[in-house]
């Protein structure tokens, strides 16, 4: 590699390259740092955090003609995340996954402003070899540490409980997101609604993008990202008009089953997001449960069937609204 390209400086949170191509900007300086996402890097140049021969650049955009002097101060690594034990209910675990059971109000992984309390916090406590295996890359330099997604394949809302697969080697997590991906994982979730569907089945297929202006929630819109839902009604005529549903959703979108069903006019009980602002159920959480989960072994090839039954929060409400009858496991 020519002593060019190399950094001029040895303190890393501000290396300085010699640039020999004309390209843009945010380009340039990922052929120096392949580690950083794209994103992430244009987030740098807009912060002010590049400089091209001594002057800061603010547009990714800009175009370099070649022989520029690039420096730019990186922001320090992140530190990993504590391991913490917390109480799970696991059903399965072998050398390359686990399923488990995540109760409401636990967080899937860490976020702004929560690096503690999660689950994966809990998974390094669990698998500490975890740490070293499992690496998001497109964290690096970010604000979250880089086994910040050790494990992870999917995920479920916070308040949402359920089945949870998660890996303990890359190659398991790698094989189990492109099963999700191929959607041949199969997903049921047991959601009890304000309101009772027009049909007793049916397909939701509809677009999903984020809500520009409640950034927490996200909304049907052309330009979103297409969502499939099948849901079929269990248990109609429940007290206050509501009905308990069985959904498998096709794809994974963030908030998909809440969104589609507060589109549907069924918003599910107990979600202050999409449902009704002011509940007429005291429920500290939102009715929504992954009850089922089958997916393939990705190293023995064997077709895995689990299934959760209702946690008590749930099962008690239902039977203070008269209803008796357990969820039909069959699916």
């Amino acid at each position: 590699m020519p002593q060019a390209n190399l950094p001029t400086t040895t303190d890393d949170t501000n290396p300085r390259w010699l640039n020999e191509h004309a390209a843009r900007l945010d380009r340039a300086l990922q052929a120096q740092l392949p580690e950083y996402s794209r994103a992430k890097l244009q987030q740098i140049i807009n912060d002010g955090a590049v400089r091209v021969d001594g002057r800061v650049w603010r547009h990714p955009g800009r175009r370099l003609r070649g022989g520029e002097w690039l420096s730019a101060r990186l922001p320090p690594p992140a530190a990993p995340l504590a391991a913490q034990p917390l109480p799970l209910r696991w059903y399965y675990e072998d050398a390359q996954l686990a399923v488990l059971e995540k109760p409401a109000g636990l967080v899937v992984q860490p976020g702004a402003g929560q690096r503690e309390g999660t689950l994966v916090n809990a998974l390094l406590a669990h698998w500490p070899e975890l740490r070293g295996v499992v690496v998001d890359p497109q964290q690096a330099g970010t604000s979250q540490p880089q086994d910040a997604r050790a494990g992870i394949v999917h995920r479920l809302d916070k308040e949402t409980s359920g089945l949870l697969v998660v890996a303990r080697e890359a190659a398991a997590q790698t094989a189990l997101q492109a099963q999700f991906a191929a959607r041949t994982v199969e997903k049921r979730y047991i959601a009890l609604v304000e309101k009772t569907p027009p049909q007793a089945s049916g397909v939701i297929d509809t677009p999903l993008s984020r809500d520009p202006q409640q950034r927490n929630r996200f909304r049907v819109a052309r330009t979103g990202k297409r969502a499939i839902s099948r849901y079929r009604v269990l248990l109609d005529a429940v007290r206050g008009g509501r009905a308990l549903l069985e959904i498998r959703p096709e794809t994974g979108r963030t908030h998909q089953i809440r969104a589609q069903l507060s589109f549907l006019g069924c918003p599910v009980v107990g979600d202050r997001v999409y449902g009704y602002r002011k509940q007429r159920l005291a429920l500290p959480r939102h009715f929504l449960h992954a009850s089922g989960l089958r997916f393939t072994h990705p190293t023995t090839a064997e077709r895995l069937h689990f299934d959760s039954p209702l946690p008590p929060e749930l099962a008690d409400l239902l039977r203070k609204l008269g209803v008796d009858a357990e969820v039909p496991r069959e699916w």
